[in-house]
């Protein structure tokens, strides 16, 4: 988005007389398909020199260093960039409750449109290691076929001119997502970002990703993936006590994705049956659809 209209093959460098690494230039192809090098400014007289950064998310990035530095960094920072990929453990749970079972709202409830968002720590140990997760929980007060909690808090509202008009809206249903975030394990064997095993256009090697199973069952999997698996299920199962507090012992529904029958749940439900009504593994995201910082540039 920076610098548009050209694909980024490599860095140039070279290797100084302490065997430090310097990057000069950047060789890119330009939309006419021509290979050329963009020069950095050389150092001046005072140290300073031009820069290079690396900004083109988490595989191509990984690519473009291991790439780059698999000769002049071979043996040091070579055999660690590429290690510790880390993604998000991601489950959704989006029930449907209705407005009497929130006892702690307005009185006035009943003729108010409102929305809310909420962010819930959690916690479970495996091994004697604290392994930490978070819920993020957004609510909407919606009409009883209502499913989208964040229609709301985003969509329904769009500028201040509609609000009075919203205000006459009767919510008989408050919609509410609980999302969980948890974290996966670092310096996982199972998860790397590393160079295939072909080539591609301008003889630049392709990045070929594994990512730990930690929704799966299979076996032969490492201790971190073992654990990412224990981490998982006792998110979904804080999930959903979290859940059940909203309800406050009434009946409610499981709303799952577009085009997936609601779920109805009777009064008095445990946690234990929000899991058989609604099976963890069909709640969860798959691996690596969403991720903040990847840990595939480690190189300290």
């Amino acid at each position: 988005m920076v610098v548009t209209s050209c694909h980024v093959l490599d860095l140039v460098t070279e290797t100084q007389p302490d065997n430090w690494v310097r990057v000069t230039g950047v060789r890119v192809r330009d939309r006419d398909g021509v290979v050329r090098v963009v020069p950095l400014a050389p150092p001046h007289e005072d140290g300073t020199q031009g820069v290079v950064i690396v900004a083109l998310g988490t595989i191509e990035s990984t690519r473009l260093v291991l790439n780059t530095f698999k000769d002049s960094l071979a043996g040091r920072a070579a055999q660690r960039m590429g290690q510790n990929l880390m993604a998000h453990l991601r489950s959704n749970l989006t029930i449907r409750v209705p407005v009497g079972a929130l006892t702690a709202l307005p009185p006035d409830t009943s003729k108010a449109l409102q929305a809310s968002a909420l962010f819930v720590k959690g916690k479970t140990t495996v091994d004697g290691v604290d392994r930490f997760f978070h819920l993020q929980i957004t609510a909407s007060g919606l009409s009883s076929l209502g499913i989208d909690a964040e229609a709301e808090l985003f969509k329904k509202i769009p500028d201040v001119e509609h609000v009075s008009a919203m205000l006459r809206a009767d919510d008989s249903h408050v919609v509410i997502t609980l999302r969980g975030i948890g974290e996966m394990s670092p310096h996982n064997p199972d998860s790397r970002v590393q160079l295939a095993q072909f080539d591609t256009e301008s003889d630049r090697t392709a990045a070929y990703v594994e990512l730990g199973d930690a929704n799966g069952s299979s076996t032969g999997v490492s201790a971190q993936t073992q654990t990412d698996r224990q981490v998982w299920e006792a998110m979904d199962r804080f999930t959903d006590e979290v859940a059940l507090f909203f309800t406050n012992g009434q009946a409610f529904e499981i709303l799952g994705k577009a085009g997936e029958a609601t779920i109805p749940v009777p009064a008095g439900a445990s946690a234990a049956d929000l899991a058989l009504y609604f099976d963890h593994a069909k709640r969860r995201d798959p691996l690596g659809t969403t991720h903040h910082d990847a840990g595939t540039l480690w190189m300290g």
